[in-house]
């Protein structure tokens, strides 16, 4: 899921689906990407119950540098 902030990219995000080792992060999405204020710490992982949450961090990350 690609996600933009004032038409720009801003994150990219992964859904977690049967695949994933370890059955806990099934169904949570997380973010594969982020650009400019999205960008993830080095070590870290974001992860996010629905495509709405991630929004909304998203949008909250971007109003932080206004």
């Amino acid at each position: 899921m690609l996600i933009f902030a004032d038409d720009v990219l801003a994150a990219v995000m992964m859904h977690l689906d049967g695949s994933v080792d370890d059955k806990s992060l099934k169904g949570l999405w997380y973010l594969e990407t982020g650009y400019g204020r999205c960008a993830q710490p080095p070590g870290t992982d974001l992860m996010f119950r629905s495509p709405s949450a991630a929004r909304q961090w998203v949008l909250q990350q971007v109003s932080i540098s206004n």
